[in-house]
């Protein structure tokens, strides 16, 4: 019998610190997860560390082209009720690793399990995350951004809206120069429909310009203070925008990473302690986050060997980023953690 993640998830949980998903948080991970193919879930998985408030925690997986992941939400599509979410998703990825028009230029994509405010039993769609391949000559250009913004919906088993297709037109049309969406993804589980788009490439002093560009109608001299608070232990950032059909929400999401990924933002097989503590103690002095959690966030980092009659497994587990989010006079945080969990070699 193929194991699940809930099989595998008890090996898991001594690896990450109470004090970020306690009891009750796994169990909202697991009454919504837990049915995940196991290894292929923890093969690249990640979690959302709320750093304020409880232990709990969201769930997010990685696919690529040729994974068993990407079979399983392909396979679960095909069963699924027509016109579902589920079925939906599934037919998204049969078709972006397949032979039709919108296939070639699919990367890599996360699915967001947004738990740790569900209520137990409530059902619930993953969100879809896509990452966008810029200026690379071994890979096809991108689709245009109405094309992407329809395709999103289509996937998220949405009734394709013009508007939104347009508004998010707009908001890539609208870019500084140097800058560029590096994802593009939806969350169908929350109650407010919006394509979101994570904009690389703002340099600090620009913030207000490009917010200004792109419309954002929110409070801009609370995201520059936001920076200004963080910007000499965390330089790198990018801006987190939800697109709705009448414009951008005014919702914002900031982004931040240490100076060593200033190269790249999916550098957290690279990051150690060091480089995240003076974040997590500057969050902590602002009251961004508890100092447990912080606590927690500096023990979470690690490598580890696991035995057992199945063989030997590595399990590496690092922070990518922390996203401070900017709502109304509302100030959230949370921290954005990678799993990383494969077979080293196996008993005979």
């Amino acid at each position: 019998m193929t194991e699940e993640f809930r099989d595998i998830a008890p090996e898991l949980q001594p690896f990450v610190p109470c004090s970020l998903i306690d009891g009750r948080g796994w169990g909202r991970i697991l009454d919504r997860a837990g049915g995940l193919p196991g290894w292929a879930a923890v093969a690249s998985a990640g979690f959302e560390f709320r750093l304020i408030g409880d232990a709990s925690a969201d769930l997010a997986v990685a696919v690529f082209p040729g994974s068993a992941l990407l079979d399983y939400y392909v396979a679960r599509g095909k069963a699924a009720t027509p016109g579902s979410a589920a079925m939906s998703l599934g037919r998204f990825f049969a078709q972006a690793t397949g032979s039709e028009a919108n296939s070639g230029w699919f990367e890599s994509a996360m699915l967001e399990y947004d738990v740790a405010v569900a209520e137990p039993g409530q059902p619930i769609d993953p969100g879809l995350f896509m990452r966008l391949v810029h200026h690379r000559p071994d890979w096809p250009s991108l689709p245009h951004p109405g094309i992407l913004a329809a395709t999103m919906a289509n996937a998220m088993g949405w009734t394709e809206d013009e508007k939104e297709v347009r508004a998010v037109e707009r908001v890539f049309a609208a870019l500084p120069p140097n800058c560029q969406i590096g994802q593009i993804g939806a969350m169908p589980g929350r109650g407010l429909r919006a394509i979101r788009l994570i904009v690389d490439g703002v340099e600090s002093e620009d913030v207000s310009d490009c917010l200004g560009r792109l419309g954002w109608p929110g409070q801009t001299g609370k995201a520059v203070a936001v920076l200004d608070e963080m910007g000499d232990v965390a330089p790198v950032f990018r801006l987190s925008l939800d697109v709705l059909a009448d414009g951008l929400s005014p919702r914002l999401g900031l982004e931040l990473y240490p100076p060593e990924q200033r190269k790249g933002f999916d550098r957290w097989l690279t990051t150690g302690i060091g480089d995240w503590r003076p974040i997590v103690d500057r969050l902590e002095a602002l009251q961004w986050c508890l100092p447990d959690k912080a606590s927690g966030l500096l023990d979470f980092p690690g490598l580890d060997k696991l035995f057992d009659e199945r063989g030997v497994f590595v399990l590496y587990r690092g922070i990518n980023h922390v996203k401070v989010t900017i709502e109304a006079d509302d100030l959230s945080a949370k921290a954005y953690a990678g799993l990383r969990f494969f077979r080293l070699e196996s008993r005979q």
